[in-house]
């Protein structure tokens, strides 16, 4: 999907204080653990990162439950890979790897699936389908990885704030 990026940069300040949005975030934070707030220096695997001046570019192998041996270069709240995170840092013109900017990032993936209207309309269900293969830990991911239920993440969102469409 295109994206105008350029939309997009000019309703960040906006986004980034969306009652909505944030809630939605929080729920992304939740469901790849990383919802404390040293989420934002988090490895994949749970250890933790020091400086914010770009993403920590470490690589990681493991074996997924299909026993299949994988590497990842997951880092941060929203677990950004490093081609992923490249992407998100040229459209977004972003400097650092700072929480703020890895927020932007997250709201940025969450447009180029096309997901974004439905997140400010508090449409949870509807956005976290469009996002499953965005994060794999969300329940409509279909990577062998494991997944937080629809239940759980409506209930973080609606407890950090957000408002779910009726």
């Amino acid at each position: 999907m295109m994206l105008n990026t350029i939309g997009l940069i000019d309703k960040l300040p906006a986004l980034v204080t969306d009652r909505n949005v944030m809630a939605f975030l929080k729920m992304i934070r939740y469901c790849e653990g990383t919802a404390a707030p040293a989420g934002y220096s988090m490895l994949f695997g749970g250890k933790l990162f020091t400086g914010f001046a770009d993403h920590p570019r470490q690589s990681f192998r493991f074996t997924d439950k299909l026993g299949r041996s994988l590497t990842t270069s997951a880092a941060g709240a929203y677990q950004f890979q490093r081609g992923t995170w490249d992407e998100c840092k040229k459209a977004l013109g972003l400097k650092d790897f700072m929480p703020d900017s890895q927020d932007k990032a997250a709201i940025y993936l969450i447009a180029r699936r096309g997901a974004l209207d439905l997140v400010k309309a508090g449409n949870v269900k509807g956005a976290i389908n469009k996002l499953g293969n965005e994060w794999a830990s969300l329940p409509s991911a279909s990577i062998a990885q494991p997944r937080k239920s629809l239940t759980d993440c409506i209930n973080v969102y609606k407890k950090n704030g957000g408002q779910v469409a009726v």
